[in-house]
């Protein structure tokens, strides 16, 4: 038979099992808040961002995002901290605009790819003369 506590210890408050696998839980949400669960399915994600790769899109300059991170302390297209701490995180908004960023440092990441073998090509050049 299953604990009657979640992992943190706290007692459990909310438990789903499937009775037809040997009553293995499912989900279960403690008294402190937590929830468990083997897997967690967000739907009908709104806008998710392939826009990034979009030729027209706007992909902002390294020195735009640092100067952005220099003046404001967090992330352009996110609240500070703060705003979190207080008000919490919506997962389905938070991981659109983390799926954003992950595209847009692709991105990045890409163009220095390009820029190293540009120079790396030059080098060579250089070096045969």
């Amino acid at each position: 038979m299953p604990s009657p506590y979640g992992t943190s210890g706290s007692p459990r408050v909310f438990t789903i099992r499937d009775t037809s696998a040997n009553n293995k839980d499912l989900f279960v949400v403690t008294s402190v808040g937590k929830a468990y669960a083997r897997e967690v399915e967000i739907s009908l994600v709104p806008n998710f961002p392939d826009y990034v790769f979009d030729k027209n899109y706007k992909l902002p300059k390294i020195s735009e995002v640092a100067e952005y991170i220099e003046q404001n302390k967090h992330l352009n297209g996110f609240e500070k901290g703060e705003y979190y701490e207080k008000n919490g995180i919506n997962v389905n908004e938070m991981f659109v605009k983390q799926q954003e960023k992950l595209e847009e440092i692709m991105l990045y990441i890409i163009q220095l790819e390009k820029r190293n073998t540009t120079l790396e090509t030059r080098l060579n050049e250089l070096e045969k003369k």
